[in-house]
């Protein structure tokens, strides 16, 4: 009768092995992996940790002063805490380090994402040109558009203080505080009146809830 031996060895796998987050409310959430082992032989896990170059926002929720060992079928839950500090979307990687030869490092990717507004602009900077002198140049319009994905919410779009910002003015601005909702857009248009001859320049500034362009400048030069 030929008999054969099972080789004994630890089967580590994470469930589920990737971790996926979303913050409707821009509150904190919790999602959890369970470390389980499916091997023959028990199996110590050494070490758990964020990898180097993960987002911020992550941080592990779980006590893992003690670490465990897992028998055969025993799982060991982990608990990643993902907290929005603003922008559109973070990346990141949970390690568990364990004395299974056949595979001592589990990887578990995190991804979060975070609806937010994105504030873009046409065009990204105004230039006049040569217009006579004491006379109004014709209107050049600005359009603002909401590429997030989540409500862009405009709070003042005003001329920089500049030494020459008396000589443009805006039209056209909507009442403040108001919102753009995902793949909208909304315009308004500046001109020039040079009173005094040479180069002129100031900036369009544009406060909103882009928390990664708070707020956007425009150059603007005649």
């Amino acid at each position: 009768v030929k008999i054969s031996t099972l080789k004994s060895q630890t089967d580590l796998v994470a469930v589920p092995p990737a971790l996926d987050f979303s913050s409707e409310d821009g509150e904190p959430v919790v999602n959890t992996t369970l470390i389980v082992n499916r091997g023959n032989v028990p199996a110590a896990i050494t070490a758990i940790y964020l990898a180097e170059g993960t987002d911020e926002e992550f941080t592990i929720n779980s006590p893992i002063d003690e670490l465990p060992n897992l028998d055969l079928g025993d799982e060991f839950p982990i608990e990643v805490l993902y907290t929005p500090m603003g922008g559109d979307s973070d990346l990141g990687t949970l390690v568990v380090e364990s004395d299974s030869e056949s595979q001592p490092r589990l990887l578990i990717p995190l991804e979060a994402n975070q609806p937010s507004g994105e504030i873009a602009v046409n065009p990204d900077a105004v230039a006049f040109g040569a217009v006579e002198l004491n006379t109004e140049s014709d209107r050049i319009t600005v359009f603002v558009e909401n590429r997030g994905t989540d409500a862009l919410r405009i709070d003042r779009i005003a001329l920089s203080l500049a030494q020459d910002t008396e000589l443009f003015e805006l039209h056209d601005l909507p009442e403040f505080p108001f919102e753009l909702a995902p793949g909208t857009d909304t315009s308004f248009a500046i001109t020039y009146l040079p009173t005094r001859d040479g180069r002129h320049t100031t900036g369009i500034a544009i406060q909103s809830n882009d928390l990664s362009e708070p707020t956007l400048t425009i150059p603007v030069s005649g």
